[in-house]
């Protein structure tokens, strides 16, 4: 079995490379072992663009059997703990479009793309994952975005558009290139912190990465084996 683990950044996983087997690589792409599995670990870097280019350049260098991006988000459900972690199922980008003024288009609504054609249903990306991994998480739709929500104004415009659980700046990218290769992928985040204005006093990254990396840890080890 061979996995292909796309992360923002090392932070986001270190907790994890500490407990694998490490073959060979650099930091940016990394060999594992774990069990009867090669697990290769890429840091792409942070943003859908830089996710979306190294998925990409390696689903189409060799093949795998599984993709995964993990890494932290945002939330705009409350119900949704600080630490939890998450099944992100399917994708949207609001910031996908132009601005008329003081208004908002969409690409689907400027016509210049069909919100029901590949790899959109209804606008958003959905990802084609194995049922048995990752099960017990709770599953959320997400959206991508280039600048972190930071700013009520722009927080309220954007759930004014879309209904949304999480907010993340990657995961569009990795389920196109996902959806590309049509490859099972899962798209796994721990909540470090609500959508709302800026206030990192209240967010618990600590707790995200620790959770992640457990959850990250405990399935691998499960579905390796």
């Amino acid at each position: 079995m061979r996995i292909l683990l796309v992360v923002a950044t090392e932070p986001e996983i270190a907790p994890l490379l500490g407990r694998l087997q490490h073959v060979s690589g650099s930091e940016r792409f990394r060999t594992s072992r774990m069990n009867n599995a090669e697990l290769h670990v890429v840091v792409s870097g942070v943003g859908m663009v830089a996710t979306a280019a190294e998925t990409a350049f390696h689903v189409g260098k060799s093949p795998y059997d599984l993709l995964i991006n993990a890494g932290i988000c945002g939330s705009f459900n409350r119900e949704i703990q600080i630490g939890e972690v998450v099944n992100v199922v399917s994708e949207f980008q609001p910031e996908l479009g132009a601005e008329d003024h003081d208004q908002f288009i969409s690409v689907f609504d400027l016509g210049i793309a069909d919100r029901n054609q590949w790899p959109y249903r209804n606008g958003w990306m959905e990802l084609s994952s194995r049922s048995d991994v990752f099960s017990s998480l709770r599953k959320c739709k997400g959206v991508t975005v280039n600048t972190a929500s930071g700013n009520q104004r722009t927080i309220d415009q954007l759930m004014a558009n879309v209904s949304a659980d999480v907010e993340s700046m990657e995961g569009a990218g990795f389920v196109r290139a996902a959806l590309m290769g049509s490859i099972p992928a899962i798209q796994v985040r721990a909540i470090s912190n609500y959508v709302e204005s800026r206030d990192r006093s209240k967010w618990n990254i600590p707790l995200a990465i620790k959770n992640l990396n457990e959850a990250l840890f405990n399935e691998l080890n499960m579905i390796t084996k």
